[in-house]
């Protein structure tokens, strides 16, 4: 989040007033490194909270999956996704049947399912997010496929950000948080950190 934040400042401090697509081009690459690194530090947290960790501040987390490995916290998660019964055995090596863990929805869902220790934390974290991940999740959607509905639900953002008129998903990076008066990218950055600390506890 570090260097997506410095990569952003250092673009935002020299950006023109009418971005070219060079400029929606990188915004672009940008919000999507944002949503993987994201993805990535979902999955991380949930597979080590189901084989076992220690928290940073020295809390142990007992695995709750038999055995522990990713194979089979993968195979329940891709369950789990789907809806349908989890086996007493089963993996899965196949990535490409595993969720979307950036989803905050979809991963409540399977840390229910997993039951992790820790379980409660996890849920009260990822249940508290109403904006950054979300909106992140909204913009890069409608970046990647890009038609008149995705770009819809873009504009349903409208109420939580002071907006200017964009032709591209992308360009909600500049628009301004009201309360904190960051560029939006900035507090989907911060929304994000604060997610992060509370359930790594």
């Amino acid at each position: 989040l570090d260097d997506l934040e410095d990569i952003f400042t250092e673009w935002v401090a020299s950006a023109p007033s009418k971005l070219c697509d060079a400029d929606l081009m990188f915004l672009e690459g940008l919000v999507s490194s944002l949503w993987q690194h994201w993805s990535l530090f979902c999955r991380r947290v949930v597979f080590l909270s189901a084989t076992g960790c220690t928290t940073r501040t020295g809390h142990v987390i007992q695995g709750c999956v038999n055995p522990a490995t990713w194979e089979r916290v993968s195979y329940i998660s891709w369950r789990a996704h789907s809806g349908a019964n989890v086996q007493t055995v089963g993996a899965n090596t196949d990535l490409k049947k595993e969720p979307t863990w950036g989803d905050v929805n979809k991963i409540q869902n399977i840390i229910s399912v997993l039951r992790p220790n820790n379980a409660s934390q996890l849920v009260a974290g990822f249940g508290s997010v109403s904006r950054g991940p979300i909106h992140v999740q909204i913009i890069r959607n409608a970046a990647s496929h890009r038609n008149y509905q995705t770009f819809t639900g873009v504009k349903s953002l409208y109420a939580y950000y002071n907006v200017r008129p964009i032709r591209h998903p992308v360009e909600a990076v500049i628009w301004a948080e009201p309360s904190s008066r960051d560029f939006a990218f900035m507090s989907w950055v911060s929304d994000m950190r604060i997610v992060a600390e509370q359930i790594t506890n």
